[in-house]
């Protein structure tokens, strides 16, 4: 008889376990495990492993978004500068009424 077919879920002592946590080796039933990343595993260690794998954002621009302000606003500002060197040119051909 193996192991599995004898255990108790650890929660639950009169059900009978049908997984067995990698993780901390303890049996559990159907309600108690959950599969994360492909894998069985208990809430005990799939909390563990949310806490471990939680990413903090990063906060500011950084090198590489300060220059990509610097140019946006360097190509905005030679847009309209363009435009109205543009619109000068035309004004001085157009003979006065």
């Amino acid at each position: 008889m193996s192991a599995l077919s004898a255990a108790r879920c650890l929660n639950h002592e009169a059900r009978e376990a049908v997984s067995r946590c990698p993780s901390c080796q303890n049996y559990f039933c159907r309600e108690c495990i959950a599969i994360f990343d492909n894998r069985v595993t208990c809430a005990a260690c799939l909390k563990k492993i949310s806490k471990e794998e939680r990413v903090t954002p990063k906060t500011g621009l950084g090198a590489a978004g300060i220059t990509l302000a610097v140019a946006g606003l360097l190509s905005t500002w030679f847009a309209f500068y363009a435009a109205s060197w543009m619109i000068l040119q035309f004004r001085e051909q157009v003979p006065a009424p």
